[in-house]
């Protein structure tokens, strides 16, 4: 029995490639300002063990909160118009989890992907006329973390094809639900929007508030529960998924 424990032990560690990196713990949790100011960017793509904090400003700023033994590792790289987030700390025995915040102040920002499993969040409501929000299965991954988004804008789209759950609220002209598969919930009720297109081939439910027009299509075993009476209603019903009002 010791010698297979000694073995498990050796392996787990050439798993992990450097026992340093499995054993450091998260340390204190520390603040860091990164200087952005003068490298604007309109996208944002986060991936695993980082929580996204966005919210608006005149400037663009970003800080990172994480633990001081391993703050070192988080990565922020700008090319284009897209910041990417990372957290290279690699192997974990020993820290806890849900420990790197970034926070983003921004004028205005158009795309944000999720590739990571903790949550994209909107401090304050967000006037960014156009705002697109992606948790789909495509070239880095795809994350299981949720949305919780608060709007007063244009337009907000939305695309899926996994697990999150996109939480919003607030109000838009316009939203454009997106889901072309997976168990990921819209749960939208709480966001007044006035004209709503739907794309649904998710199995699980969207929960929307529309109030001039309704129109897409369901593919699905996923309904669309709509919590007003829009005016307009056209949704063609292709699979046993349908819409539901409850209001």
């Amino acid at each position: 029995m010791k010698k297979l424990l000694a073995l498990f032990v050796i392996l787990l560690l050439a798993g992990c490639g450097a026992s340093d990196s499995c054993f450091k713990s998260t340390g204190e949790i520390v603040t860091r300002q990164i200087d952005v100011s003068q490298t604007p960017f309109t996208k944002i793509s986060v991936f695993p063990g980082i929580e996204l904090i966005v919210s608006e400003g005149s400037d663009y700023s970003l800080s990172i909160q994480s633990g001081e033994n391993i703050i070192d590792d988080v990565s922020v790289k700008i090319e284009g118009d897209m910041l990417t987030l990372k957290d290279d700390s690699g192997c974990n025995l020993v820290r806890s989890y849900n420990r790197t915040k970034v926070f983003v102040t921004a004028p205005n920002l158009e795309e944000l992907y999720s590739n990571t499993n903790k949550d994209i969040i909107s401090d304050g409501v967000l006037h960014f006329p156009i705002l697109r929000l992606f948790s789909m299965d495509f070239f880095d991954g795809v994350g299981t973390g949720d949305f919780h988004i608060q709007v007063d804008n244009n337009q907000l789209v939305v695309e899926s094809n996994h697990v999150s759950g996109f939480y919003l609220s607030g109000q838009t002209n316009q939203a454009l639900y997106n889901f072309y598969d997976g168990i990921g919930r819209l749960e939208a009720e709480n966001l007044i929007a006035d004209d709503i297109q739907i794309f649904q081939r998710g199995s699980n439910d969207m929960i929307l508030h529309a109030v001039t027009s309704l129109s897409g299509a369901i593919y699905s075993t996923g309904n669309v529960i709509c919590k007003s009476q829009p005016a307009t209603v056209n949704v063609n019903r292709h699979w046993s998924g349908r819409v539901i009002y409850d209001f």
